[in-house]
């Protein structure tokens, strides 16, 4: 459908729902731009093992936590923050969100090792994302385990770095993963599209980001590329 029939067909909607795999600004500004007349935002959260919410925002949500924030568990749901030694840490803490309640998954067919490593003993579920608990109650998703950076024992969220990077007005896309690297363990590496007709430099990226992001986030290395491989969906590969 072309944008006018798109527009027209989101007028219809009441309740534009929004799944947190992590979006950039950018892409949630899109998403609100799309449903302006629809009534409720809500941002949900789940995996495929406990499908399907766990976490939502409420109708009227305050703008300052629409974006970054999941909110709180719904009524069936317990949700914590545990450390490497499952031990519940102090709010603001960024550490593994753990879920437990009755839409999870027995298991994985004839998998029980698997089932090992993501259930423990109380059958919380480990869901490997990385979050942090503000003093509201409010929880964000930072990313994965799996997805994170760690250059010398500092952690890198490859979506703080994105976003910052979005910022820039020649940036069309940003992706950032960990490369090896002999002395720091992990390197950054950002691929990044530029805007058409944008003559930006890896040079000249690397010197917006100086004295706006920590030392440790600016990327190593820095790729131009001209687009990136996607799913049917839209999503990078």
């Amino acid at each position: 459908m072309d944008i006018e029939t798109d527009q027209l067909a989101a007028s219809f909607l009441e309740l534009g729902l929004r799944r947190l795999a992590v979006w950039s600004i950018n892409y949630y500004e899109w998403f609100l731009t799309q449903l302006t007349a629809t009534k409720a935002k809500l941002n949900t959260y789940s995996t495929t093992e406990n499908s399907p919410v766990s976490c939502s925002t409420r109708p009227g949500e305050r703008p300052e936590k629409e974006y970054h924030t999941i909110e709180t568990p719904l009524d069936h749901v317990e949700v914590k923050l545990v450390d490497n030694d499952g031990r519940i840490v102090p709010v603001n803490k960024e550490e593994e969100l753990c879920t437990r309640d009755r839409l999870s998954f027995l298991g994985y067919w004839g998998d029980k090792e698997q089932c090992g490593q993501v259930f423990d003993n109380a059958r919380w579920y480990h869901t490997e994302d990385i979050a942090v608990m503000d003093e509201d109650g409010y929880i964000s998703i930072l990313g994965t385990f799996k997805d994170m950076v760690n250059r010398g024992g500092e952690c890198i969220y490859p979506q703080e770095v994105e976003e910052f990077l979005l910022s820039h007005p020649d940036v069309a896309e940003a992706q950032v993963v960990g490369v090896l690297d002999q002395q720091m363990e992990e390197e950054a590496c950002v691929w990044v599209k530029l805007k058409g007709g944008s003559t930006v430099t890896e040079t000249e990226l690397c010197e917006y980001c100086k004295g706006k992001i920590s030392y440790f986030k600016i990327p190593r290395y820095i790729v131009l590329v001209e687009d990136f491989p996607k799913t049917s969906t839209g999503s990078e590969i």
